[in-house]
């Protein structure tokens, strides 16, 4: 399975209305829910997608501009949701 068919697979599937997204979407439930046998292809086959698409993806990741900026998105998380000092406790007075 090369990087090509499924580049073709992801045009065709977006190139499909949202109806037709739909019914494939229940068809392919509808098979995965029926067979013990159709539920183990389907996860093995999402599993050999998985594998072969994800090296792709994430060489692609890495050499995108999006990088930079999720990781300046955590690195502002991060500093948003911080614990700010606690004050200095007073002494009471007497």
């Amino acid at each position: 399975m090369s990087p090509d068919i499924l580049q073709h697979a992801w045009e065709w599937l977006l190139g499909l209305s949202k109806i037709q997204l739909i019914l494939l979407g229940g068809g392919v439930s509808l098979l995965v829910a029926v067979s013990k046998v159709m539920r183990f292809l389907f996860l093995l086959g999402l599993l050999v997608v998985l594998l072969t698409a994800l090296p792709q993806l994430s060489k692609r990741y890495e050499q995108s501009p999006l990088l930079g900026i999720v990781k300046g998105l955590v690195h502002q998380g991060v500093e948003a949701t911080k614990d700010s000092a606690p004050a200095p406790a007073e002494e009471p007075k007497k």
